[in-house]
């Protein structure tokens, strides 16, 4: 695909936007994928109130038709969605990509997509049933997402494409003695709230014993809330509410880490675990969504079930007395990015999936 005219249209969310399709997208250009005119990326969601999130959808989609329309070079559209609202606002993408017959790849992101589904009254699940089975090909983040994906649509064609990450120069501890009096720096990075277990975090450094760990929770979401939650658990010596960053800040922040904090209760392949991994930061996660594939149990992290507070601090105090232990995981973890998560090779996943369905 080298031609300029362009031949695929991505459409997701604006790269300025917070959150993980966004950032998914960022890693795409930086991999160049998006560069040489055969891909035109349109962004269908800002964000901003609703009035203006309305107002730019409405105004993507009449631009969006006139791309189809004076782009009969475009054989294939690649609609990346969530649940809820952003699934929705595809709908009309993926029905519109339809009737001027392009081939369509749903690249699906969104955590809990099941429960969302499951939510839905019958009219709307036998939308989105229909709206699925209209892709030529449906993407998924993990192995277990595509089996839940399959349960719902009974689609044909299910692939497995990771997140991506972006490799950095490891942060490999040197420092193999036991620190009992350094600060062990947990890192939380997402949006905060009850879904990612930001309220598990806060009730485990409750029933910390040591006193050289430190907590910051980093991301958007529920502040306030989660502020006034940690001093009315009394660890604000131990957990700092920091808010969103990203740039400079972010990469600074993962570096002055050791270790990465992320009990959710539905997820599908996390970024900030990918991150992590590509940081050279052992993993302390619950087993949910695809975190099982980057996080290997005993190797590069931890692994816990949701709602359990008392060994996410049992598990948080055993990593703060190991820094041998946090290195060799930071390292593992670090291969397995290389091998299986790493940019470039995700790009020639999706550049073999255009070629294919190019070719259908």
């Amino acid at each position: 695909m080298n031609n300029k005219t362009p031949q695929v249209i991505m459409v997701g969310t604006d790269m300025r936007a917070k959150g993980g399709v966004s950032s998914v997208i960022c890693m795409y250009r930086e991999a160049g994928l998006l560069d040489d005119g055969s891909i035109r990326f349109m962004a269908s969601y800002v964000d901003g109130n609703v009035q203006h999130k309305i107002v730019y959808y409405l105004v993507f989609l009449f631009r969006y038709i006139a791309t189809l329309i004076q782009c009969p070079s475009v054989k294939m559209v690649h609609v990346h969605t969530s649940s809820y609202g952003s699934f929705f606002r595809k709908c009309g993408v993926v029905w519109l990509s339809r009737l001027f017959r392009k081939k369509i790849i749903v690249h699906m992101h969104g955590a809990g997509f099941n429960v969302f589904y499951g939510k839905m009254p019958f009219l709307l699940k036998r939308l989105i049933r229909s709206t699925l089975c209209s892709a030529d090909v449906l993407v998924a983040l993990s192995g277990q997402w595509r089996t839940d994906l399959h349960l719902i649509s009974g689609h044909p064609d299910i692939r497995v494409i990771y997140n991506p990450t972006v490799l950095r120069e490891p942060v490999l501890e040197t420092a193999l003695e036991d620190g009992a009096s350094q600060p062990v720096n947990f890192l939380f990075m997402g949006r905060l709230g009850q879904r990612k277990g930001v309220y598990d975090i806060i009730e485990s450094a409750r029933r910390l014993q040591r006193e050289n760990v430190r907590i910051d929770l980093y991301g958007d979401g529920e502040l306030e809330t989660v502020k006034n939650k940690v001093l009315a658990a009394g660890v604000q010596q131990q957990v700092a509410v920091r808010g969103w960053i990203d740039g400079s800040r972010k990469d600074e922040t993962f570096r002055n880490a050791n270790v990465l904090l992320l009990p959710s209760y539905h997820e599908g392949l996390p970024i900030s675990v990918l991150e992590a991994m590509a940081y050279g930061l052992p993993v302390l996660a619950t087993d949910v969504g695809g975190i099982s594939e980057a996080v290997q149990d005993g190797v590069n992290g931890y692994l816990i079930q949701p709602g359990q507070c008392e060994e996410l601090a049992e598990r948080i105090e055993w990593l703060a007395s190991s820094p041998g232990l946090r290195r060799e995981m930071g390292r593992a973890g670090y291969q397995l990015a290389a091998e299986k998560f790493a940019l470039p090779v995700i790009k020639r996943q999706l550049e073999a999936l255009y070629e294919e369905l190019a070719n259908r």
